[in-house]
């Protein structure tokens, strides 16, 4: 797994797991009410960090950046509510749909 891999390559000891989950609510709502920790995405916590009902830690060795990338064909049609979304995308160095990519160019990618 992912978490258990960056413990690893950061030289640390791999802690002793007393929930394991899959459900979000769940997780959060461990963490909030006991000493556990918990290792989720920023966006998922920061209603409950503003709301006070959990804290964030920055551990630097367990921070993961991630890009996303949205494709569609050149001649490919959209659905109106693909369209949509792709209008309200933070999308950095795309084409806007309809327009002719590059295709030698780096996909576009979303902004964090």
């Amino acid at each position: 797994m992912l978490f258990e891999r960056r413990v690893t390559e950061a030289g640390g000891p791999l802690p002793h797991v007393g929930v394991e989950t899959n459900s979000i609510g769940v997780m959060l709502a461990c963490v909030a009410a006991s000493r556990l920790l918990g290792w989720l995405p920023y966006p998922l916590l920061e209603g409950d960090i503003q709301r006070g009902a959990v804290v964030a830690l920055r551990v630097p060795a367990l921070t993961v950046e991630r890009r996303f990338f949205v494709y569609s064909r050149r001649r490919g049609s959209l659905a109106p509510a693909a369209r949509q979304l792709l209008a309200v995308l933070p999308l950095k160095g795309g084409v806007a749909p309809g327009e002719t990519p590059n295709a030698k160019a780096d996909p576009p990618e979303l902004e964090r």
